[in-house]
């Protein structure tokens, strides 16, 4: 059981042996699993925490940056040197992750975690490989770019990463940094 103010990596490692417990009581099925992302605002401060390849981005300024590392085969081989960034968006064996809730060759799950500051203007965009294995970095920036309010800039991303080919769920939370407070003194 997790309680309201667990650390958030400590959930993700209960909810990875309630999963194994479930499957070895007989009420769950052997592999079954999942990858999770989760980020957690406290004022100007964020805390994103992932096993696998769900993914996060720091939207700033018109400029995308992946803040997660993916918990993949091909990471691993972009991390060795024996691909690049690039070849391993295509890469046959992308899809092969190394951490997941549930996996049982795992001795110890791996969470991810990574925290920073979140300016006013500011955006976090929460995504599962539905989204970020259809549409490219160029792609997620050009939709993003776009005047719209939050949900329109998510259906977007949503309706054109199954226009694309959507062969996998397609998860999506935009979340944006707190307005700057009014230093104006009130009289």
């Amino acid at each position: 059981e997790v309680r309201a103010g667990t650390p958030m990596a400590e959930a993700l490692v209960k909810a990875h042996h309630a999963v194994l417990a479930a499957v070895r009581d007989g009420k769950g099925r052997a592999g079954m699993g999942s990858t999770a992302l989760a980020v957690k605002i406290d004022g100007d401060s964020f805390e994103v925490v992932w096993v696998g390849d769900s993914r996060a981005y720091l939207w700033s300024h018109g400029a995308l940056t992946q803040i997660t590392r993916d918990h993949s085969l091909v990471q691993l081989m972009v991390d060795q040197g024996d691909i690049t960034a690039e070849e391993a968006e295509f890469h046959p064996q992308r899809n092969f992750i190394t951490q997941a809730i549930g996996m049982e060759s795992l001795s110890r799950l791996e969470v991810g975690l990574v925290r920073g500051r979140l300016y006013p203007g500011q955006q976090i965009l929460l995504c599962s490989d539905g989204l970020s294995g259809e549409l490219s970095v160029e792609e997620i920036t050009c939709i993003l770019s776009q005047p719209a309010d939050e949900q329109t800039k998510v259906d977007r991303l949503i309706q054109t990463a199954l226009d694309n080919g959507g062969s996998d769920n397609v998860t999506v939370l935009l979340v944006s940094a707190p307005p700057a407070k009014d230093c104006r003194n009130s009289e």
